[in-house]
């Protein structure tokens, strides 16, 4: 679909180095599918909700420590 937008430059060229992208349609689209995939991912998170491991964060933290 075409349209025409005014695009801050600063912003397009850091989100084309970010993204990797090679042009404007393509940063913009990358960007895009980047937000809807964080926030699907926020909602199944959300969705899960928080679980019990039977260890608190201080034996996790040990753990880490222990390679």
């Amino acid at each position: 679909m075409r349209r025409t937008v005014e695009i801050d430059d600063s912003l397009l060229k850091d989100a084309q180095r970010l993204l990797s992208a090679t042009g404007i349609s393509d940063t913009i689209d990358l960007a895009l599918r980047e937000v809807l995939q964080r926030s699907r991912l926020e909602r199944l998170r959300q969705s899960l909700g928080k679980m019990k491991f039977g260890i608190s964060p201080e034996e996790l933290i040990g753990l880490r420590n222990t390679e």
